[in-house]
């Protein structure tokens, strides 16, 4: 049994939840939203990411929990330096 088949739909739920955060970050940067607003989504969506697989956890309890946050990480500071 895989760590998260128990809680699978609250886990869906979830991620259903933060898709549409960044399908709205996807329209707020094709409408040229103020950079600042664009990163406090970014931020909220990272966020929330992270609350859905490690709920109260200081190291990230699944893998992509990680890769997720080191690449939105990694694409802010990068947007940030341009």
């Amino acid at each position: 049994m895989r760590g998260y088949t128990q809680d699978k739909d609250a886990y869906l739920r979830r991620l259903r939840r933060i898709e549409g955060q960044v399908r709205g970050l996807q329209r707020m940067v094709e409408e040229d939203t103020y950079c600042v607003d664009v990163l406090t989504q970014i931020s909220a969506a990272t966020r929330a990411l992270q609350a859905s697989f490690a709920p109260g956890a200081e190291e990230p309890r699944y893998p992509i929990d990680a890769v997720a946050s080191t690449t939105i990480r990694n694409a802010r500071s990068v947007s940030v330096s341009n």
